[in-house]
């Protein structure tokens, strides 16, 4: 990963991911596998790299983005 952080606009963020996902996503609502792998890919981000910023095991973020299982809590 590049020390080098580009801005991501709102057309970057409308032509990156679906609109069905992206009205989820600003309603903090993730429904499904989809909803992570969009979010994680969008942030140009590793499942490892992902899983880390959100402090959670890679084996945890890969049950997400499969829709093996799915966050709880508060």
């Amino acid at each position: 990963m590049t020390d080098e952080i580009r801005e991501l606009t709102d057309a970057d963020f409308e032509s990156a991911i679906p609109a069905r996902v992206r009205k989820r996503l600003v309603q903090g609502k993730f429904e499904s596998g989809e909803d992570f792998v969009a979010l994680r890919r969008f942030v140009r981000l590793t499942q490892v790299e992902f899983a880390q910023a959100m402090g959670i095991s890679v084996h945890t973020l890969r049950n997400w983005e499969q829709g093996r299982r799915f966050p709880e809590g508060p």
